[in-house]
């Protein structure tokens, strides 16, 4: 298999789709850096890149087929935006899990997103009865939201006790 061409922002049907976001159809492709390719459909794929579709037939493409492209590239797409949000989030999680300290993160409504294996056992609890609950079911409201001020204010290490 030949080596594929990498193409910069601006740079070709290709990085001009990036650049743009937009897709673009051509229908008679009649340069010799195409090779036996006559038409394509470009479509942008986020950050992700372009997506082509190409024919070795001039006028090859008609508004059914540019439909299904696009239905194609808004499915690559969020598959892989979501990839890449699994991959941080096992990233995250592997972070987390590294800690041997008792930890949990608060999503912003100040629910429990997280919660170290330490932790839920020194509360002898599973993680999963404390995911989803609000922090003052098991942190006191007022020592919870004075911990949370002194984080604005720039403290690092924070220490509450908890309970269930």
């Amino acid at each position: 298999m030949p080596e594929r061409s990498r193409y910069g922002a601006g740079e070709s049907i290709s990085g001009t789709v990036y650049e743009e976001g937009s897709p673009q159809i051509s229908l008679d492709l009649d340069e010799a850096r195409f090779g036996e390719v006559r038409s394509t459909i470009s479509l942008p794929l986020g950050d992700h890149g372009v997506m082509s579709v190409g024919s070795t037939a001039a006028d090859a493409f008609d508004e059914a087929d540019v439909s299904l492209a696009r239905l194609l590239s808004t499915t690559v797409t969020a598959a892989l935006d979501r990839a890449e949000r699994e991959t941080q989030l096992r990233r995250r999680e592997a972070v987390l899990e590294s800690v041997q300290g008792m930890v949990f993160v608060l999503d912003e409504d100040r629910l429990v997103d997280y919660v170290s294996t330490p932790l839920a056992e020194r509360l002898g609890v599973s993680r999963e009865e404390i995911v989803g609950k609000h922090v003052v079911e098991f942190v006191d409201v007022t020592e919870f939201y004075g911990a949370e001020s002194r984080l604005r204010e720039g403290v690092s290490e924070l220490s509450l006790d908890v309970h269930i």
